[in-house]
């Protein structure tokens, strides 16, 4: 029985060694190869807010969820600026230049709404992922510059559970993070391991400080009832087939308002400008003409 034990230790000790070998070799692997894209870098109130921008046109600002990146639009910011200019901006979590940024959700919609005024847009779309969808429907209440809002995956509550410095350092793992990932689509094979790859090499950077005041303020969050007007129309985008609850909070919390319109793709998971891209944009775009 005493050589079992020691059989089953070593097995369990060998395999945690390699684990954590493979979790450091694809950790320092998407740092050091994984090439970053050129963005842009500017400042409003002394927040550092890197992005990127592309096509002409009508512009429109992608907002994307925590514990993500601007990469998380994949293939729909290409697209889109076909016909529009696309601004793709990364959430000033990363780095601790901005770990002493407020992280509620109504003075990010604030800072972003402050950034495009300061690229001369006075009128604009903005299109939300999770976590930026709130942020997003906070703008669309508060700034009449909005035009129009897609709300994309919209849910009451992001988060289940305050995350705490294991949530933090299982951001650090390729693997944890790869499987995280995972879950939210219900067609693996359109799982595309590039954009997952660039949104780990993000959130790997992210301070412990900044991660918990993010996290906590969007743990926090809670959209007010629908007694305050919409500026402009929206568009809800839903995976029909990973969280009805979400849908059902949307037509909840937007029942009195005529200018909102909820397309939910059947067979689709968290990430529908992923998992479902045609379907998703060719939603999108017929919602901005």
């Amino acid at each position: 029985m005493n050589r079992f034990k020691k059989y089953t230790l070593n097995i369990i000790i060998s395999f945690t060694i390699l684990f954590l070998c493979a979790n450091l070799i694809s950790y320092f692997a998407v740092r050091i190869f994984l090439k970053d894209e050129q963005k842009i870098t500017t400042k409003i109130n002394d927040v550092s807010i890197s992005y990127t921008k592309s096509g002409k046109g009508l512009p429109v600002l992608l907002i994307h969820d925590f514990n993500s990146s601007s990469d998380e639009f994949g293939n729909t910011a290409a697209d889109l600026s076909k016909s529009y200019t696309v601004i793709s901006m990364d959430l000033p979590i990363y780095g601790s230049q901005n770990s002493k940024v407020d992280y509620n959700v109504n003075n990010l919609a604030e800072l972003c709404n402050n950034f495009m005024s300061s690229l001369g847009y006075n009128s604009y779309y903005v299109i939300g992922h999770g976590a930026g969808a709130n942020i997003a429907l906070e703008m669309c209440r508060n700034y009449t510059s909005v035009q129009k809002t897609v709300l994309v995956s919209l849910k009451e509550k992001n988060l289940t559970a305050k995350p705490n410095i294991m949530t933090w350092l299982s951001n650090k793992s390729y693997f944890l993070y790869m499987i995280d990932y995972a879950t939210k689509f219900l067609n693996l094979q359109h799982i595309d391991m590039t954009i997952l790859e660039k949104n780990f090499k993000a959130v790997s950077r992210i301070p412990y400080e900044s991660f918990k005041k993010a996290y906590n303020a969007n743990f926090d969050y809670k959209s007010e009832t629908n007694d305050k007007n919409l500026n402009g129309e929206v568009l809800i985008i839903d995976g029909k087939n990973y969280d009805e609850a979400s849908i059902d909070y949307a037509y909840t919390l937007f029942s009195k308002h005529n200018n909102l319109k909820i397309h939910t793709i059947e067979n689709c998971g968290y990430h529908p400008q992923i998992e479902a891209e045609k379907m998703f944009l060719s939603s999108v775009e017929e919602f901005l003409k």
